[in-house]
């Protein structure tokens, strides 16, 4: 198989034969197995030694068969040619096949590496190859980057180790830093970090202030690979630091903090980035890139250790804060780069002609972060944090003075150390113009990164919301960015209005604005840097764009976009009414913001999206009126409807039935229960009735009569009907009447069936059955259905039971009437 490598050109026989061979359980893991044990030429010509490495070493063989997939379009196409349906089809298939066998092809590049020499080269070469490989399949590639992670401890530190090896290709280093990056963006990053985070951040700065000593003031053997790999280290660099910061990371310190010289590093790399840039005069170049990256992580992990701080309870925030030298982490990071000479370096790249984009966004983020943790605006924001201490808490207790001022002596000669250490240098710079820069850099670039970046500088130090609201067109451009119809940037738009409100809440109070919004809680001091959003920047996630996988999702994306709107109009309504208060009141910097708020609320009033969300509201509106007339013309058609069918129902009463209404007194209170006797009574005299009545009804009536055994089943099922009924009066109105022959064969035997009725019968009030707790029924003497076992059951329940009570009355006053005349 290995014989196809030396062929001149790639055919689909060739890619056809090369997978067949390899396909079979345990066909490349045997070709990796043979690599790890393969004996090595010894003592031998070093050309010698790698002349036979390339013709006998199986790890050498394998690089040489990946290189082949890997470039075969390329180089099917540089003979004009195009690949055959058998040449994809392996293509496609060799992404599987190495990730099928990741876990033998890590070890054997773990062995040859651990060797060095000239046994590690192809090994290294290998490792930089894998994840190209692989790239164009997700599973493949996820399956590459476990193994890798599974092995993280070993495999890592070899590879970033490696790339500083003497002698390797210019190509290689590029290759496995792009390894490391393309792995830890597709495997566990968190598992990779804890595994051997300090160890790989190590290798990169040294890597990155290696190549910039190289390259800086004279050309190098391949100066593009050696840019091109110092690229890829530090974007390996800020993708690690972005993961510290992810919500749910663990909190741990800054591996690149933690690395030893890693200010020095960076600030190294940044010199060399900015002077090819003014040299070329492209802010675009691959230098440029480095710049950027190298700005990025500064500020990305100022925001690392200043989370840290918040959760151990230090000020943070650019080392503005009290709490001991143990708790000012991101005040000793910014420090040192203060003391390397950043600030004035970054001033200078925000200068630079052409920067545009999102290089422009991340270098004013580090100018921002650098100018706000400079000793003089410390000093200027300190001062500002007294007086609005003073204002909101007058008493302070006197166990924490001594703290206060052992931590305030602290910083004050940390700040003395730095400014003589940049006034020693000759690179003192105005901060204040540097802040002021780096937010019209923000406005002016106008991209989905500058409202992070915006948002990431509110949350870091609480002067950046003030600046925000000051800038001239930054409300205006949050407010675009709140009109936007992808949901997830309206979100972040309006979020960004809502911080900026409470701070004007928060800021002006004192002077008598905010009224009823004036409670809002700003649970940030100056200098907080409680960067909680997390993510960074140019977060991966935030990027990518709304799902719009069906109609309910796109539904659901639109009304989110316009809720978004509606908090980004009450919020800039809300900041220019607290503005214009505080304005009236007397605050000079309140005159500012209200008419930023003003030109972002007429703005974000001529947005499409606006318009849309007002359309929105009216059609909600519009709906809301028409279902309450909808409602209104059902309740106005239900009393129709009850009036017309009451009508209905008296049209189709009889005179008979009508007079006897008219004669019947109404009755104003409820009557009282008759004793069981009493109605034995009444039982018998209606029987008696109903006998005497009997002969005179038709013969055909008397036909239907029932049998005698029917007669005793329905006088055996007589209490079981009467005790639902008794239970659930309401009920007994959607039931028919019954036939006069069945009313009187149930109200014959009064006496024997009485006390049987009552033993089955319960109360219709509490439903108590008879003798239950001395409980004795009484039967009602209007309806005589419902059984109750008190006067005051009776009472009670006379509300629900009055109109079943009266209509059973009215019907029997029908049939005795309807008997009467026959």
């Amino acid at each position: 198989m290995f014989q196809l490598l030396r062929e001149e050109f790639t055919t689909d026989a060739r890619l056809a034969t090369a997978v067949a061979a390899l396909r079979p359980p345990g066909a490349l893991e045997a070709v990796f197995l043979a690599g790890l044990l393969a004996p090595l030429p010894q003592e031998c010509p070093k050309d010698l030694s790698r002349e036979l490495c390339k013709q006998f070493d199986p790890v050498q063989l394998m690089v040489a068969l990946t290189e082949v997939f890997i470039t075969a379009e390329q180089q099917a196409a540089a003979r004009g040619a195009v690949l055959g349906a058998e040449g994809r089809a392996a293509l496609a298939a060799w992404p599987a096949l190495l990730a099928s066998a990741a876990g033998a092809a890590w070890d054997v590049i773990c062995s040859r590496l651990a060797k060095g020499g000239d046994a590690a080269l192809p090994a290294a070469s290998l490792a930089g190859l894998l994840p190209i490989a692989v790239r164009q399949d997700a599973a493949a590639m996820a399956a590459l980057a476990a193994a890798a992670a599974a092995h993280a401890a070993r495999v890592f530190p070899l590879l970033a180790a490696s790339a500083r090896v003497p002698g390797l290709e210019p190509h290689v280093p590029f290759w496995i830093w792009r390894a490391i990056r393309e792995l830890t963006i597709a495997g566990p990053v968190d598992a990779i970090l804890e595994a051997c985070g300090g160890v790989l951040a190590r290798h990169a700065l040294g890597f990155i202030g290696q190549s910039a000593r190289r390259v800086r003031g004279a050309e190098v053997d391949g100066g593009p690979y050696v840019l091109a790999a110092t690229s890829q280290a530090a974007r390996f660099l800020v993708h690690a630091t972005k993961a510290e910061l992810q919500p749910g990371a663990a909190l741990r310190v800054s591996c690149v903090a933690a690395a030893p010289g890693a200010a020095a590093a960076l600030v190294c790399g940044a010199r060399m980035g900015l002077a090819a840039v003014r040299a070329k005069g492209d802010a675009a170049c691959v230098e440029g890139l480095i710049l950027a990256n190298i700005f990025q992580l500064m500020a990305m992990v100022a925001f690392v250790e200043a989370r840290v701080d918040h959760s151990t309870g230090g000020g943070g925030g650019g080392g503005g804060g009290g709490g001991g030298e143990d708790r000012i982490r991101a005040g000793s990071w910014l420090g040192l780069l203060h003391a390397l000479g950043a600030l004035p370096l970054v001033a200078n790249a925000l200068a630079v002609p052409g920067l545009a984009g999102e290089r422009k966004a991340m270098t004013a983020l580090a100018a921002a972060v650098l100018a706000y943790s400079s000793p003089e605006q410390q000093q200027d924001l300190q001062r500002q944090q007294q007086q609005h201490a003073q204002h909101a808490q007058h008493a302070q207790h006197a166990q924490h003075a001594q703290h206060a001022q052992h931590a305030q002596h602290a910083q004050h000669a940390q700040q003395q150390q730095q400014q003589q250490a940049l006034t020693a240098g000759g690179t003192e710079t105005d901060a204040t113009d540097v802040r002021r820069r780096a937010w019209v850099a923000l406005v002016d670039v106008r991209t989905n990164t500058s409202v992070r970046v915006m948002r990431l500088l509110c949350d870091f130090q609480r002067a950046g919301r003030g600046d925000l609201a000051a800038t001239p067109g930054a409300l205006a451009f949050a407010a675009s960015q709140a009109a936007s119809l992808d949901a997830r940037e309206a979100d972040k738009g309006a979020d960004l209005l809502r911080v900026v409100e409470e701070w004007a809440a928060s800021e002006w109070a004192q002077h008598g604005a905010g009224g009823a919004r004036s409670g809002w809680a700003d649970n940030t001091s100056n200098n907080h840097g409680n960067c909680k959003k997390g993510g960074g920047p140019n977060e991966k996630q935030a990027d990518q764009p709304s799902p719009t996988g069906g109609g309910e999702q796109a539904a659901a994306g639109q009304a989110e976009a316009a809720a978004a709107v509606e908090r980004a109009e009450r919020s800039l309504e809300g900041l220019l009414r607290l503005a214009a208060e505080a304005a009236a009141a007397g605050a000079a910097s309140a005159t500012a913001v209200e008419a930023e708020a003003r030109a972002a609320l007429a703005e974000l009033r001529v947005s499409g999206a606006w318009e849309q969300a007002a359309q929105q509201r009216e059609l909600q509106r519009h709906r809301q009126e028409q279902q309450q007339e909808q409602r209104s013309e059902q309740q106005q058609q239900a009393k129709e409807d009850c009036a017309a069918s009451a009508e209905a129902i008296s049209a189709a009463k009889s005179p008979q039935q009508r007079q006897r209404e008219q004669q019947q007194p109404e009755q104003q209170q409820p009557e009282q229960p008759e004793q069981p006797e009493q109605q034995q009574q009444q039982q018998q005299q209606q029987q008696q009735q109903q006998q005497q009545q009997q002969p005179r009804q038709p013969q055909a009536a008397q036909q239907h009569q029932p049998s005698p055994p029917l007669q005793r089943q329905q006088e055996e099922q007589q209490p079981q009907q009467q005790h639902p009924q008794q239970q659930h009066p309401q009920l007994q109105q959607q039931q028919p009447p019954q036939q006069p022959q069945q009313q009187q064969q149930q109200q014959q035997q009064p006496g024997s069936r009485g006390a049987t009725c009552r033993q089955i019968a319960a109360c219709a009030a509490c439903s108590a059955a008879e003798g239950a707790a001395g409980a004795r029924l009484h039967l009602c003497r209007g309806c005589r259905l419902a059984w109750f076992c008190s006067d005051e059951c009776y009472m009670g329940y006379w509300p629900a039971h009055k109109a079943v009570c009266r209509e059973e009355q009215a019907r029997r006053a029908g049939q005795a009437a309807m008997a009467g005349p026959a």
